[in-house]
């Protein structure tokens, strides 16, 4: 069971619903580095995605950042300082976050609570 993509498959959602445009990426030497194929168009017409992207709705003025690829081990805490540090220099009024979580590192207690939501 993984939960992971959640945060991601949500941001895809978001991007595509609201025909969000692919202003350029962020580079981040701490997570893994990746590059795929066009992700939201029909035909796949090569565009290449890479592991951090920002993508902008300049109509009602909000910035998306996806991030497609796991951050290098401990790691984790300078990514975020990076990201807090380009929040602060663009002057972003609000950071929403949406994440998913590796169900593969939950304990048994934790699963056992998950299905007991359901």
């Amino acid at each position: 069971m993984s939960a992971g993509v959640v945060g991601q498959l949500a941001v895809d959602l978001l991007i595509t619903n609201c025909s969000l445009a692919r202003v350029g990426y962020l580079d981040c030497p701490d997570v893994v580095p990746v590059v795929g194929n066009d992700c939201f168009s029909e035909t796949s017409a090569g565009v290449l995605h890479v592991a951090v992207e920002v993508f902008q709705d300049f109509k009602n003025a909000f910035t998306v950042v996806q991030v497609r690829s796991p951050v290098l081990g401990g790691l984790k805490g300078k990514l975020a300082d990076q990201l807090i540090e380009w929040i602060t220099k663009e002057r972003f009024a609000q950071v929403f976050v949406l994440c998913g979580a590796d169900a593969g590192r939950m304990t048994d207690k934790q699963l056992s609570s998950y299905d007991d939501e359901r």
